[in-house]
């Protein structure tokens, strides 16, 4: 995964929406996001139809691929270490990919 940081406001959103957990056991999405400005070949991570990160630039051709223009349900992680300012934020997929 990549750009949690980025995404640091809904994942924060998240876990207040699950009595404040540091930790939320969730499901989560994965697309493709061919307007990506940054990368044509962005993968998306989706909980809650908000954006919590991106498949790693690395390994994101090769998911775009296999996905084709189809979403992909994972169950999935979020932890956040609780602090706004330095936060920590890390998204898990399972099975990894």
């Amino acid at each position: 995964m990549a750009g949690e940081r980025h995404h640091a406001e809904n994942i924060q959103w998240l876990v207040d929406q699950n009595d404040g957990r540091l930790e939320v056991r969730c499901k989560a999405w994965i697309a493709r996001e061919p307007g990506n400005q940054f990368d044509p070949d962005a993968v998306a991570v989706v909980v809650d139809q908000r954006r919590v990160g991106y498949i790693s630039r690395a390994h994101a051709p090769l998911i775009k691929e296999m996905i084709g223009d189809q979403s992909i349900e994972f169950d999935c992680v979020v932890h956040w270490n609780g602090e706004v300012e330095e936060g920590i934020y890390d998204v898990k997929l399972f099975p990894p990919l």
